[in-house]
């Protein structure tokens, strides 16, 4: 069973596509109804490297000069990785610096598939993106989505895979199941006691329960959505307003502001190589 992710489900703020969110409903219900198969886990889809042509390489620790690093962003994001699942935000971030570091390696492509995920890590993968010293170009391979989208953001270029993938999402939100009132039915009696000095401990989340969602989206969601838009706007400056409303788009809606071009892997691999500058030293006499 995915315990990171299940965690981040039930206690975190998303930035994610809300047909995702939703699906993740039937999720938790399975967990509450101890329906999961805990020997269920996901495949971790590793980085390789393929040649300045496209050809593939392996590993990119057996890469050689000129290589170009592809690093996977693919499902739900979380910040930590699971021990035999996908692979979280910090390792990929890792994953970035070190195709950055490699002396063979010329150029990255995140090659993105992922409807968002947890606000938490989705800032720091993204600085990482912003730092890197050699070419990154994000190519959407079917979703980029909120979370994702942010990430990819960062990148140099942006090119989709198809025209009809799927991107935008630009917007965060959070879900929780009220799960007291049915206990209570139950019998079961809840006490909540806060310290003397401790009068706005966990005010926020109590009054979201009463239906009072004004101070959860004024003192959590409103600020994350502030910066997530900002970001997007410094990072594609050509962004239209529509875009950041939390829509999504079909790629082919979306040259020139949230994407540079559709193309197919391969257009990616040539962007790398145009991009790809090698620095030559003028030796003064």
């Amino acid at each position: 069973m995915n315990f990171l992710l299940t965690s981040a489900i039930l206690r975190g703020v998303w930035a994610i596509d809300p047909i995702t969110a939703s699906s993740m409903s039937g999720f938790i219900v399975s967990l509450l109804n101890k329906n999961v198969d805990e020997e269920i886990t996901a495949k971790e889809i590793l980085p390789f490297a393929v040649t300045s042509s496209g050809v593939v390489r392996g590993k990119i620790e057996d890469s050689q000069k000129g290589d170009i690093a592809i690093i996977p962003i693919v499902g739900a994001l979380t910040k930590y990785s699971e021990m035999c699942g996908a692979a979280g935000m910090q390792k990929i971030g890792a994953w970035v610096q070190n195709a950055d570091a490699n002396p063979n390696i010329k150029g990255i492509i995140l090659r993105i598939d992922s409807p968002g995920g947890t606000v938490d890590g989705t800032e720091q993968l993204a600085n990482i993106v912003k730092e890197t010293k050699k070419p990154i170009v994000a190519f959407v391979d079917g979703m980029m989505a909120s979370a994702a989208m942010w990430i990819g953001s960062a990148c140099d270029e942006i090119i989709a895979g198809l025209p009809n993938d799927q991107i935008g999402s630009i917007g965060v939100m959070i879900s929780f199941a009220d799960m007291q009132p049915a206990l209570e039915a139950q019998g079961v009696k809840f006490h909540n006691i806060n310290a003397d000095q401790s009068s706005e401990k966990n005010k926020t989340f109590q009054d979201a329960r009463e239906g009072n969602y004004d101070a959860i989206k004024k003192e959590i969601l409103n600020p994350i959505a502030e910066l997530f838009i900002e970001t997007i706007k410094n990072n594609r400056p050509n962004v239209k307003k529509e875009e950041l409303t939390g829509k999504m788009f079909f790629a082919k809606d979306l040259k020139g502001s949230l994407i540079d071009e559709v193309g197919d892997f391969n257009y990616a691999v040539e962007r790398i190589n145009a991009l790809h500058q090698p620095i030559i030293k003028t030796i003064k006499y």
